[in-house]
């Protein structure tokens, strides 16, 4: 097939789920797994957006941890343009707990596929049964829909969970291994990406080189929120 030739493809191709509209290249690297979809939680987080503090901007530092001893939750956001949740567990124990009891059961329901040789057990995905699911590892991560990411990495985590819970589909996400920020977009054939909606879930290698690029550049204010739990720190 010509490398200059565009189409629409979702396939599963090893570790790598894709599902873009761009030059036709295919990359062996697993940096990303999909694993499940249809996850629903109890609530959602227009139920608590009220309650949250004052956004903090980090910038470039390196993140503070996802609990401290301000007086709410809050969201803090760096130069990537993402903003991760802080104090969500401590001030919203309910959903939180909602949350560990969703990731608990996709836990079983992967460690049932591995056991039935139905799926296999990379190293993300052995990383995810083996992790002790803890409210403190469990995180909000918000988006401008219409924005998007620029590339980064992620400061404190290696490895992490990701399921799709408000506005998903609204942005794409790419990985390029390494750690190139100014040239990612430069040469689709070092790319792969996915498209997640509300109730799927990913395992991430987000130690590489990631970006969202927003599919609806006209939805100014819309928020999309996705749940991380980490599976692997520096």
């Amino acid at each position: 097939m010509p490398s200059n030739q565009y189409f629409r493809m979702e396939s599963h191709l090893g570790d790598t789920h894709i599902d873009l509209v761009c030059k036709v290249f295919i990359i062996n690297i697993c940096m990303f797994k999909f694993i499940a979809s249809g996850i629903k939680f109890n609530w959602k987080f227009d139920d608590i957006i009220a309650q949250m503090g004052e956004d903090r901007y980090y910038g470039d530092n390196i993140p503070t941890d996802m609990h401290d001893n301000m007086n709410s939750a809050y969201f803090q956001t760096f130069y990537s343009k993402v903003s991760t949740s802080t104090n969500f567990g401590t001030y919203f124990p309910a959903q939180a707990e909602d949350v560990l009891n969703q990731i608990a059961a996709l836990q079983k329901s992967v460690r049932q596929q591995v056991d039935a040789g139905d799926l296999e057990a990379t190293e993300l995905v052995q990383l995810f049964l083996d992790r002790e699911l803890l409210i403190k590892d469990v995180l909000f991560l918000r988006i401008d829909a219409a924005q998007g990411s620029s590339p980064h990495i992620d400061r404190r985590r290696k490895k992490a969970l990701n399921i799709g819970f408000q506005n998903s589909n609204m942005c794409t996400t790419y990985f390029r291994p390494g750690t190139d920020f100014d040239n990612f977009f430069d040469d689709y054939s070092k790319l792969t990406a996915f498209t997640m909606n509300d109730g799927d879930a990913y395992l991430l290698d987000v130690g590489q080189a990631h970006a969202v690029k927003s599919l609806v550049p006209e939805a100014q204010g819309i928020h999309r929120y996705v749940i991380s739990h980490c599976l692997k720190y520096d």
